[in-house]
């Protein structure tokens, strides 16, 4: 699995504290700027960015909690803490054990930003409502938080009303993108929790190792009259507990209030549950679950899903690989006894089969599961996409709409594989199952495209390091690549005429002689990336 550039970059960089210059103490109402040249910060009492006021935290600043105190934005004012990737904004407590009480945006300023900023070891605690949100909550306003890390957070009581480890949203749309969340706690929703309504849009963010063990949404808990938009997000290795859904708890009561969450394009893996749903939780929702990969998570029953609804909030789900999941009783796709419940699926492979137009159970063909450690469920494994995958070109194009335009590692979402027939509705380019859109290499050349001299082919997006064949033929064809089963060339009468090895770019040349003897006809070519039995399009030349 290739991880997003926001984990590469800002995310996963260390923080190197400096020497203490100066030291601030800071309680009560507070506006203006918190500059660095002042920093640290010491929450010595509960801090409050008053109504209408604005307050600027610099790249760079430290902000340590002396206790459980806490940072609160208040009616109409705009909190503006934008770091760096080599300078982050960095809130922690002095005590992690003690630890201090996060921020909260409560009817706040829609402009408030919070980006390059970590935020750690802040405990919610105590009765409800207050326990709600570990490092942020908000309620009534829509902020923004971006390319920013959530670590070591916590929300939770003995009445299991803990909401959101990292970040919880009530009555909000705020946007989270490309976030990191990991190692967080709550009853529900390690990671991020929504419920109310508005439309919160979760995208790009990795959100691995959290748990929610008093209730569920290890990775994620979508509560009552939320309706939020989950794209692009890698969800790995969270565990849930008693209300299950170790990857996503999703209970927004479709059948009373009509809301539901859009589930796209993300990599739900390894995710566990001590009950129901290893992947996905649905209860009395109507969730639309599109090109996703839900693999190898495990729970005691609906290791995949588990579905607990009536027939009039049928969760849809389309585009999708389920695999590899396991339960311990039960199956991997689990309806609640009882209640006439139902799942509808379509265009998805689903192991062990599943009733449904386009359905198929086959090997999704992942380019490297294991990934280069050789260890299952590690941030190094690959779920693209073989050449030779059923997944290819098999699903619906209309269940996913065309404002979608790029897959989860960011590459154009609708491709069409040359060497794989279409199984799907809507192409070409039909688009593929799963969260990976089949990348195909790009064959350039010949050049100069004359005879009686060396004429040079090149080829991009190949794997790097990488075998790349070029082959041509004198006419069209449909002929099998021999070692990529159910591929096919499009070439006629094919002979190589070339194999060589990418470089660490994925790009490669090869070069020929081409005879007067060529002079005059139209010949046909095409490359293949032997690594994954990835086809480019046939080019055709006619040499003068």
């Amino acid at each position: 699995m290739r991880l997003p550039p926001f984990v590469l970059s800002s995310l996963l960089a260390f923080w190197i504290a400096t020497p203490l210059v100066a030291q601030t103490n800071v309680s009560g109402n507070q506006s203006g700027i918190w500059d660095l040249a002042g920093s640290p910060y010491h929450l010595v009492g509960d801090v409050t960015v008053p109504p209408g006021a604005s307050l600027q935290i610099e790249p760079g600043v430290e902000i340590i909690g002396q206790g459980q105190y806490k940072i609160t934005v208040d009616l109409g004012a705009t909190l503006t803490a934008t770091g760096t990737a080599s300078l982050p904004i960095h809130f922690y407590a002095q005590d992690p054990l003690v630890g201090w009480r996060g921020l909260r945006f409560q009817t706040s300023s829609d402009q408030s930003l919070m980006q390059h900023c970590i935020v750690e070891h802040a405990i919610g605690s105590g009765a409800w409502p207050d326990v709600r949100g570990g490092a942020v909550m908000v309620f009534d306003c829509s902020p923004t938080f971006a390319d920013s890390e959530f670590r070591f957070n916590s929300s939770s009581n003995a009445n299991r009303n803990g909401f959101g480890g990292g970040i919880g949203l009530e009555n909000s749309s705020a946007v989270i993108e490309r976030c990191w969340f990991h190692d967080n706690e709550a009853d529900s929703g390690g990671g991020i929790a929504t419920s109310e309504w508005g439309t919160p849009e979760i995208r790009n963010n990795l959100v691995t190792d959290n748990s929610a063990l008093g209730n569920g949404g290890g990775g994620m808990y979508f509560g009552a009259r939320s309706t939020p938009i989950v794209e692009g997000n890698i969800v790995m290795r969270n565990e849930a507990g008693y209300w299950g859904g170790g990857g996503m708890n999703s209970w927004t009561s479709y059948i009373f209030y009509f809301t539901f969450p859009t589930i796209r394009n993300n990599l739900i893996v390894f995710n566990s549950s001590l009950t129901d749903g290893g992947g996905l939780y649905l209860r009395y929702d109507a969730a639309v679950v599109t090109n996703n990969l839900i693999a190898f998570n495990d729970a005691q029953t609906g290791g995949a899903i588990y579905v607990v609804n009536q027939g009039f909030s049928e969760p849809q789900v389309s585009n999708s690989i389920l695999w590899g999941n396991q339960s311990a009783v039960g199956a991997n796709i689990e309806l609640y006894p009882g209640l006439g419940g139902s799942i509808a699926i379509q265009y998805s492979d689903v192991e062990g089969g599943w009733p449904g137009v386009g359905n198929i159970d086959a090997d999704p063909g992942f380019r490297d599961p294991l990934g280069l450690d050789g260890i299952a469920g590690t941030d190094d494994d690959d779920y693209r996409l073989m050449g030779f995958s059923s997944c290819v070109d098999a699903g619906h194009n209309s269940s996913l709409p065309p404002s979608v335009t790029t897959d989860l590692a960011g590459m154009p979402r609708w491709v069409d594989h040359p060497g794989t027939p279409d199984t799907g509705l809507g192409g070409p380019p039909t688009i593929d199952l799963g969260p990976f859109e089949l990348q195909v290499p790009v064959l350039g050349g010949p050049t100069p495209g004359t005879v009686n001299t060396q004429n040079s082919w090149s080829l991009s997006g190949a794997t790097p390091n990488g075998a790349a064949q070029f082959a041509y033929g004198l006419t069209s064809g449909n002929l099998p690549v021999p070692g990529c089963p159910s591929v096919i060339s499009g070439l006629g009468q094919a002979a190589l005429f070339g194999t060589t090895t990418a470089g660490s770019d994925g790009t490669v040349a090869v070069s020929a002689f081409v005879p007067a003897s060529a002079s005059g006809r139209l010949i046909y070519f095409q490359a293949l990336d032997v690594n994954t039995c990835r086809l480019s399009e046939v080019r055709t030349h006619v040499f003068p």
